[in-house]
């Protein structure tokens, strides 16, 4: 089990590595029922320089979910909602 962690760890620096190369200018990830809050987040200062955003739950701050994008002159380009999975324990009233 610790090796498929390890192996999946692995995986997920890679693409983001890979994917800061290319001429992408913005990333959004979203978290799913299978992914661990914790660990998409945990280098989430240094994607933040990378513009590689993670979201992972809903915070109930409506900001920390809609996500603008900017294109290189600076103007807005698209605006992005981000959705991750919502569990039990992050929907309202559950």
């Amino acid at each position: 089990m610790i090796l498929r962690l390890l192996v999946a760890q692995e995986l997920y620096y890679n693409f983001l590595c890979k994917i800061s190369q290319t001429g992408c200018r913005h990333v959004v990830i979203t978290s799913g029922n299978h992914d661990s809050p914790t660990f998409l987040n945990a280098p989430n200062q240094v994607l933040k320089a990378l513009n590689i955003h993670v979201v992972t739950a809903s915070t109930g701050a409506l900001a920390d979910q809609v996500i603008p994008l900017y294109n290189k002159k600076g103007d807005l380009e698209v605006i992005v909602c981000a959705v991750p999975y919502l569990r039990d324990s992050g929907r309202e009233g559950a």
